[in-house]
């Protein structure tokens, strides 16, 4: 009921055409994997690992140790879905994932750094209730002019390690078109040397 409020709620403001995406990191509960594509951990006994197996029509031989039947659960592992992933679908919202430790491309971080900052600075009194006051004053001051520097800064970023890709790219294909030459020259000497 919540998310059907809360969809409903964003696609009158938005309208009903505009598309709706949330970037989200790799914290845990982002990515909790659906029952249909956990695997067997270490941690499971062995007539666990067997009855995944069976139920994923997977054959092994009764003789096969634990690390083998992991192993072979891993082989046979279906793809992963995320619990965040298939709870967007249903309301059509698109789920971004941003890069393991890449936190500097997720303007969110940089949302709680302001509120942490202007909590600090204002927090006189230490109390709970004054803290959750300062907070939602916060939030409740933060306007669409805020979120879109914070996405403009993350842009920014975004851009630079475009451009370090990119030349990365460019020196590796450089090195490895000297790498080339160099082999064809051996092959020369080497040819000269034969006769």
């Amino acid at each position: 009921m919540g998310h059907t409020l809360m969809n409903g709620s964003i696609k009158r403001v938005l309208g009903k055409k505009e598309k709706i995406c949330i970037v989200v990191d790799t914290a845990t509960w982002h990515s909790q994997l659906t029952h249909a594509s956990n695997i067997p951990l270490r941690s499971w006994n062995k007539n666990q690992i067997r009855q995944w197996l069976i139920d994923h029509s997977v054959s092994f031989i009764d003789q096969y140790s634990k690390s083998e039947l992991l192993e072979l659960s891993y082989a046979y592992a279906p793809e992963k879905e995320y619990i965040v992933d298939e709870t967007a679908k249903q309301f059509d919202i698109e789920i971004v994932r941003l890069p393991v430790r890449h936190c500097i491309l997720n303007p969110i971080e940089m949302c709680w750094a302001e509120l942490k900052k202007s909590v600090r600075e204002q927090n006189t009194t230490f109390k709970s209730k004054d803290v959750e006051k300062l907070i939602w004053n916060w939030l409740n001051n933060c306007d669409s002019t805020f979120v879109s520097n914070c996405i403009d800064h993350i842009q920014v970023y975004e851009e630079n390690f475009k451009k370090v890709d990119q030349f990365t790219e460019q020196i590796e294909s450089e090195l490895n078109d000297d790498d080339n030459i160099d082999n064809d020259s051996d092959l020369t000497e080497d040819e000269d040397e034969d006769q």
